[in-house]
């Protein structure tokens, strides 16, 4: 019993001698804690097998006290490095360590090394400072650094808050953007700070992996997180509102495409998975938002199709001269056809920023190309209702088939100029770059055989049915406005 108690005293000792060396000295550094040091070496000696209940105890004891050291210690660490970044009005403003004085880069440089090393010695689990599993870095001194954001973001997007609002993803996205912008130049130099810790200890410890030696990857990777975090939060809104959705998946689209112009062509080095790729992995997500595009796009054009002015000629200068007396067919489209283009053209630019090839040519099939199909989906009801007036059969007992007058004919006119301006800007598009690229990617993924895939164009199936359009619609014009063979006979009589 007496070498028990002379044991327990020696493990008070050490702990009293720990605790006041961290509660009254700057010293944060936990191979420099002797007290500590001699209690990690007194279990690491202690017997492993015929332990009696009382050494038992002991052991537990010695364990509970060296687990308080741990917390102490780790709590002072991050208590300085908090009071230090505060100092620096980190994170509200970009912290370059160029521009801050020499003693507090320095002091800094010790704090997220002492605290590193921490992580890498502790003989006890440590306390994670972010307890979201799925957001922590697997670095202490960074999970330290990351937390106000941490915090800020959380506050603002995951309460209750006016900020927290699904239908202005574009709040929570200029958040971590700002702080990608204002930040990665910090996370870049802290990078030398912990290197020779990682390069020193990776080959013998578990508790980081070597993966994990550049701090600037894993904020990246930190923040992509976060933004999936945030994703999978939103998700089931963005399922039950298919606008949220498409609103949601454009402004990724150009967040991914800023990260890509603004960070990785400056750090060629980074990883970066484009978000939207990343959501768009779900099928369910990837469905919804193409349903939802194609639906505001087939709304949009049944409300040109219907407006009252839809095939009035659109005069692009007052002094051009009736439409009879114009050369150019191709200088007078309608305004249905240049509504629709501009509408066209607006896609375009919407999803051209998109990096996934296959996304870009998925969304060209189902949103893109249908726009232009139905569009001469609704030319030609508009020929087929002047069919049923002028060229139909007569019903017994009904009207006769009256002759249209020249302003019946001037609609199947407006068609012809209509289909000829749509065929001109196809035709333009398909020596686009972007439209060159979807060409090349549609035809990799196709079962054609070469010279298939050389001969057919991206457009050529629309261009063949607006080709065989015009024709039918000329035949029909040419039926009423050129003379027939009876009526020059009777001419020549």
């Amino acid at each position: 019993m007496e070498i028990y108690m002379i044991l327990v005293s020696k493990v008070d000792y050490y702990t009293e001698s720990s605790i006041n060396q961290i509660l009254n000295s700057e010293e944060t550094n936990i191979n420099k804690l002797e007290g500590y040091r001699s209690l990690v070496k007194l279990l690491q000696d202690w017997p492993t097998t015929s332990i009696s209940k009382v050494l038992q105890n002991l052991y537990d004891y010695t364990k509970q006290n060296l687990n308080y050291i741990q917390f102490e210690l780790q709590n002072s660490i991050i208590n300085k490095l908090e009071l230090l970044l505060k100092s620096v009005e980190y994170p509200q403003k970009a912290l370059n360590l160029k521009k801050i004085q020499p003693i507090q880069v320095e002091r800094l440089n010790t704090l997220y090394s002492d605290l590193l090393l921490f992580q890498l010695e502790c003989y006890l689990p440590y306390q994670q400072v972010i307890q979201q599993e799925s957001l922590q870095t697997g670095i202490l001194p960074l999970d330290v650094l990351i937390y106000p954001i941490w915090v800020r973001f959380q506050y603002h997007f995951m309460s209750q808050q006016p900020t927290n609002n699904a239908e202005k993803p574009e709040w929570f996205i200029q958040f971590i953007l700002d702080n990608i912008k204002n930040q990665l130049k910090l996370f870049i130099q802290v990078e030398k700070f912990g290197k020779g810790l990682f390069q020193s200890y990776h080959r013998n410890s578990t508790k980081i992996s070597s993966k994990k030696f550049s701090s600037t990857a894993v904020f990246v990777d930190w923040i992509s997180s976060l933004i999936q975090h945030q994703l999978n939060y939103l998700k089931p809104q963005h399922l039950q509102n298919p606008h949220t959705l498409a609103h949601t998946i454009k402004e990724l689209i150009d967040f991914d495409f800023t990260i890509r112009d603004d960070i990785i062509k400056k750090y060629p080095k980074l990883e970066w998975e484009p978000i939207s790729v990343v959501y768009l992995k779900s099928d369910t997500i990837k469905n919804a938002w193409l349903e939802s595009e194609y639906k505001v796009v087939t709304v949009k054009l049944q409300e040109i199709l219907s407006d009252k002015e839809a095939w009035e000629y659109v005069y692009y200068d007052s002094s051009l001269p009736l439409p009879s007396q114009i050369d150019d067919e191709f200088d007078m489209p309608t305004h249905s056809v240049d509504r629709m283009f501009t509408v066209f053209e607006a896609i375009t630019e919407r999803y051209q920023h998109v990096l996934d090839p296959k996304i870009k040519l998925l969304y060209f099939e189902k949103v893109h190309y249908p726009l232009l199909g139905d569009y001469l989906g609704g030319m030609r009801r508009v020929y087929k209702g002047f069919e049923r007036k002028f060229l139909g059969f007569r019903t017994p007992g009904g009207p006769p088939i009256t002759r249209p007058d020249p302003d019946n004919l001037a609609i199947l006119q407006k068609l012809i100029y209509s289909s000829n301006f749509l065929m001109e800007q196809v035709k333009y598009l398909e020596n686009d770059q972007m439209f060159l690229e979807l060409w090349s990617l549609k035809h990799e993924q196709s079962n054609n055989n070469a010279e298939d895939a050389e001969n057919e164009g991206l457009f050529d199936h629309f261009i063949s049915e607006l080709e065989q359009f015009i024709q039918d619609i000329q035949t029909t014009l040419d039926s009423f406005t050129k003379p027939s063979i009876s009526d020059t006979l009777s001419q020549l009589t």
